[in-house]
């Protein structure tokens, strides 16, 4: 499967931050995922010369060619039916939310102070790196983020902290004077309840809540590249404010590179879900093994006290090793859910694209397939019918995406 095209802003184009907002709430209803690839490669049309250009794949005929209408219509640019250069890194960054989901990476607001994209581009620029942000719309991601501001604001439910809230409870009913007569249920928790939210969390929290009302998508990014310090580099430049990425993973190895098909994003519910099983689990059972093969015999270390035979020693630091693997090998993963004012800080293009080394395009073309030899003219004023319908109402009237095929979950 192809269904790649690549777009070069032209010099004359006036690109202002969330230029591409249109863009992803035209793709956001079909639920099917998309590619956009920013790389630093050779120039196509300067021999030797190195530029940051921008790609994009679609999962179907269907999606591209209505990606094509949209952008021919909203954006000003040349549109080159052509795949990426086929390059091979060493190295590859698999990214996660540093925190969750509900709070975003920049501001929520569609007009924002200035292109978070220009500062990626020099970032690219002469790296030899390249940017894959693979997004598909996802209405379901409300639910998820509505769940994680409800655990920020109540505290995230856990046998150990209800165990906690109740110990405290009772210490503060057995300590705190109250009125004897006063014996409502909700006037007795107030005395005990243990989990507060601070004014900054709080701010935090309402600001995560904006989020739900806006178009969500569920992503993954990845950063490729040939040394470590030019990928955190570019780590570094992507987008931040409350909530900022970070390396789940590092790839190693001889030819690391974007996958040719596109794969669905994921929310990681079920991999979380036993992540957190593995972690009690896996140190239970080692326990369990120990207790029953007499290897670590619970009655003799309490008669014994701190005089442990050396047997119980080793066991007993085996089973603090097992736990710290098992929570550092299983280590729960943040999904990035972003709106699309936040992924259009990611996707798009730069706003100084005459003063930063972008593949620019020469005119602006619906469709030109590289190597045809057909050259499309600007559109004249003569060549405008009295009957042509505005820009802005073309791009109102465009047909929506079926929603077939669209990509299970993980």
């Amino acid at each position: 499967m192809s269904g790649w095209i690549e777009i070069r802003p032209l010099l004359s184009s006036e690109i202002k931050p969330g230029s591409f907002i249109p863009f992803l709430n035209g793709l956001q209803g079909s639920g099917k995922p998309f590619r956009f690839l920013m790389v630093d490669a050779e120039d196509p049309e300067a021999e030797g010369k190195r530029t940051v250009r921008f790609f994009l794949q679609f999962a179907d005929e269907e999606q591209k060619q209505y990606g094509i209408r949209v952008l021919d219509t909203a954006m000003n640019a040349e549109i080159v039916e052509v795949e990426p250069p086929n390059m091979n890194y060493t190295r590859c960054l698999d990214l996660e939310l540093a925190g969750p989901a509900a709070y975003p990476i920049c501001e929520l607001n569609e007009k924002q102070p200035f292109n978070i994209i220009d500062r990626i581009v020099s970032s690219l620029a002469g790296t030899g790196c390249a940017v894959e942000v693979v997004a598909r719309g996802d209405p379901k991601g409300a639910v998820n983020i509505e769940s994680e501001i409800y655990e920020l604001e109540h505290g995230k439910a856990s046998w150990s902290k209800a165990f906690t809230d109740m110990g405290v409870g009772m210490l503060a009913e057995a300590t705190v004077r109250r009125d004897i007569h006063d014996v409502r249920r909700e006037k007795w928790w107030e005395y005990g309840q243990q989990y507060k939210v601070s004014a900054r969390r709080a701010q935090a929290i309402e600001i995560g809540k904006r989020k739900t009302i806006r178009p969500l998508f569920t992503c993954s990014i990845r950063i490729y590249g040939n040394g470590t310090s030019t990928l955190e580099g570019v780590e570094g430049s992507l987008p931040s404010f409350i909530n900022r990425f970070r390396s789940f993973r590092k790839v190693r190895g001889r030819k690391v590179k974007p996958a040719d098909q596109i794969r669905a994003p994921s929310r990681y519910t079920v991999r979380n879900i036993l992540a957190s099983l593995l972690r009690i689990g896996i140190p239970a059972a080692l326990l369990a093994v120990f207790i029953s093969t007499d290897i670590l015999n619970l009655k003799r270390i309490l008669t014994q006290g701190i005089s442990l035979s050396s047997s119980d020693f080793a066991a007993i630091l085996t089973l603090i090793i097992a736990v710290f693997s098992a929570i550092a090998f299983f280590r729960r993963r943040n999904p990035i859910i972003l709106t699309d004012i936040e992924l259009s800080q990611i996707i798009g293009f730069p706003s100084s694209v005459g003063k930063l080394p972008v593949a620019v395009g020469r005119f602006a073309a619906a469709r030109q397939q590289l190597g045809s030899g057909e050259t499309a003219q600007p559109p004249t004023q003569e060549s405008v019918g009295e009957g042509e319908k505005p820009a802005e109402d073309r791009f109102l009237s465009l047909p929506p995406i079926s929603n077939e095929g669209i990509p299970g979950e993980e």
